[in-house]
């Protein structure tokens, strides 16, 4: 019957044990939503001052993420700047 849209699985959050890597988690001070996860053993980037950011947590592969974290676009973000930057959702 006519043209179809092909099914799009959803973009949720995959299970824990598909996550790869480990990420050290830090929050913007004056903005406690703005987190920044950066891979285990990569350099913080340069706008992570010790002033305006403070460290969150580790988060493991085998860790629940944090609200906001998903793994696919953290996994993009980090290939393409070295970094992932994301809202917390705070309850």
């Amino acid at each position: 019957m006519g043209n179809t849209l092909p099914v799009v699985p959803e973009l949720g959050q995959p299970s824990p044990e598909q996550r790869r890597d480990a990420y050290r988690l830090y929050r913007n001070r004056q903005r406690p939503k703005l987190i920044c996860a950066v891979p285990d053993g990569a350099p913080l980037p340069a706008f992570v001052a010790p002033g305006q950011w403070s460290f969150e947590q580790m988060l493991c592969p085998e860790d629940a993420a944090p609200a906001g974290f998903r793994d696919r676009p953290a996994a993009v973000g980090v290939r393409l700047n070295g970094f992932h930057l994301f809202q917390a959702f705070l309850c």
